[in-house]
């Protein structure tokens, strides 16, 4: 593997795991104090006057709801194992660099 390959994708990890850090807490600001993503708004919902007072998720049907919490699990899932290859990753980084 070459140095730079590696970098590569560390940083295309990082991103994922940035994009979704972002997708699962809008508003709240990156620990490394870099350029986040900025919350415009433009999937927040809206509520009009005939469903006001209305829980959200009464409006979704039960398979809807499962599709959500598996999806959840699923990017859940795949946050825990890019983390865990985060650090076997830059390990592999060190051990090139020490050639």
């Amino acid at each position: 593997r070459s140095p730079g390959m590696t970098q590569f994708v560390q940083g295309f990890i990082t991103k994922i795991m940035q994009d979704i850090d972002g997708v699962l807490h809008p508003g709240v600001p990156e620990k490394g104090g870099g350029a986040g993503v900025i919350h415009d708004g433009a999937f927040d919902t809206r509520i009009n006057a005939t469903v006001e007072g209305t829980n959200p998720a009464d409006l979704l049907d039960s398979t809807d709801k499962d599709m959500l919490d598996a999806k959840y699990w699923e990017i859940s899932m795949y946050k825990t194992a890019l983390e865990g290859r985060k650090g076997e990753l830059a390990d592999g980084e060190r051990g090139v660099v020490g050639m």
